[in-house]
Parts: structure tokens; sequence; C-alpha cells
């Protein structure tokens, strides 16, 4: 069981550009994608309030036009070059990424480019839209 679902995370791991070997083990795959701590509901509601994060939706132009999170970028329009250049000045701000629910992986692909341009404090909303708005947080168009 192990042995596939490292199969499986190493695919995903291609796909969202990580590198990934094919001796990777379980736990090692597990501590790259948790090295980002997790946000919680509470405060990421008080760090909305106090502007004090930038944040990211990974969910794609249609769900972001649909609704999202106060204050977020879209990551499908902002990635790259125009990603690193809307980032904040200060590389210790808070920064949080989120997508569409815990089972999605696509917040991992822009956690990690915001890392690689030397930010460090980087947060993952790991309910997502679907849970944001199930715990009725205000939506953004």
């Amino acid at each position: 069981m192990k042995k596939k679902l490292c199969i499986l995370l190493c695919g995903l791991f291609i796909v969202f550009n990580v590198s990934c070997s094919p001796a990777l083990k379980l736990n090692e795959i597990d501590t790259q994608i948790n090295k980002f701590l997790d946000i919680t509901h509470a405060e990421l509601l008080e760090v909305i309030k106090n502007k004090k994060a930038f944040i990211i939706d990974a969910n794609g132009s249609k769900s972001y036009n649909t609704g999202h999170i106060p204050g977020a970028i879209d990551y499908a329009v902002y990635n790259g070059e125009e990603l690193k250049s809307k980032l904040p000045e200060n590389k210790q701000q808070l920064v949080v990424c989120y997508c569409g629910s815990p089972k999605c992986p696509a917040w991992y692909k822009a956690a990690s480019e915001v890392e690689s341009y030397g930010y460090e404090n980087i947060k993952h909303y790991k309910k997502g839209i679907k849970g944001w708005i199930k715990k009725g947080g205000p939506l953004e168009e």
C-alpha cells in the first residue's frame, strides 16, 4: 500500500514540477508537503481583517471569478514573473495559499513557487474555498 501511495504521490510531484526521485520514500514526500504549516480558519480571518497576509487562490480563474477569499489573487493569472512582481517586498510577510478542499494539491505549486523567490512565512489554508464557504467566510467576486 505504501509503495502504491508513493508512486501516486511521485506522479503528482512530477505534474506539479517538484523533484521526486524513484527512491524517495513516503515519509520524505510527506516532509516536502508538510514543510508549509496550516493556518486555521480563525487565524485566516484575523490576518485578513488586519491586512497581514498575501493570499493566493490556486483554484483556477473560473473558480476565482465565481468567488474567492477576500484579497486573494488568481494564481492562474499571476504566476512566474507576474507573481514575483505582485509579492510583498518583505520576504517575511505571511503568504497563504489555498485551493478547493483538503484533498486538492494545487496550492502546493503556488507555495513552492513563492518559496523559490525566498519567502519563508508560507502557510496553507487546508479547508480551501469549500471549507471557507462552509464556515461562512465572505467571498469576493
